[in-house]
Formats: C-alpha cells, sequence, structure tokens
C-alpha cells in the first residue's frame, strides 16, 4: 500500500499509469495471501477487484494506439517485468511460510 499511494494523484483517468512492476507485486501480495488462508478468500478475490480494474484502465491508456507490433512488445515486456519480479514472490512466499510453519494448511 506504501507504494501504491506514492503514485501521482491523476484528475483525467486517460493519464493513469499503474506500473507494471508495482502490478506484479500486487498480485504476489494477493496470492501469498489467499494461499496463507488468513484472510477469507472471497474477500481476497474481491479485494482485487479494484486492482485489476485500475490495471486494465492503465493498459488500455498504455496501448490505445498501438499497432499489433507494438502490444506484442508491450505484453512481452510485461512478461519480462513479471520474471524480473519473481524473487519477490519467492522471498514472500517463502517467508510466510516459514513464519506460519504447520498452521500453513490448516
Amino acid at each position: 500500500m506504501i507504494e501504491i499511494n506514492k503514485l501521482p494523484k491523476v484528475t483525467d483517468k486517460k493519464n493513469f499509469v499503474f506500473p507494471t512492476n508495482l502490478w506484479a507485486r500486487v498480485l504476489f501480495n494477493f496470492a501469498v495471501a489467499y494461499r496463507d488462508n488468513q484472510i477469507d478468500r472471497i474477500q481476497i478475490i474481491e479485494s482485487m477487484i479494484p486492482f485489476y480494474h485500475a490495471r486494465i484502465l492503465s493498459f488500455v491508456n498504455r496501448t490505445e494506439t498501438y499497432g499489433v507490433k507494438e502490444a506484442e512488445e508491450y505484453l512481452e515486456n510485461i512478461n519480462n517485468i513479471f520474471e524480473s519480479e519473481k524473487y519477490y514472490l519467492i522471498n514472500r512466499w517463502d517467508a510466510t511460510r516459514k513464519s506460519l510453519g504447520s498452521k500453513l494448511f490448516k
């Protein structure tokens, strides 16, 4: 949430940008929360909806004028960013697994 709160305030939704690396970390944090089962899973999924809508708006704003080749390159860039952020998921996944211990899958 700290990083999300750092995003510049946008008055025109056509200028909204949700950075891919932040989107990846948001998804990874939700995945960890879902796996840990410490919060109702339906509530976790419903909490993701505003982030999903924000990301879709950002994607549309970014690719609205792109041709097919540019859009494919942009999608490839998204894949590369997710791969580069994978260490974050692994660290979060392992850290919560250790802290939860045997309670993890109850």
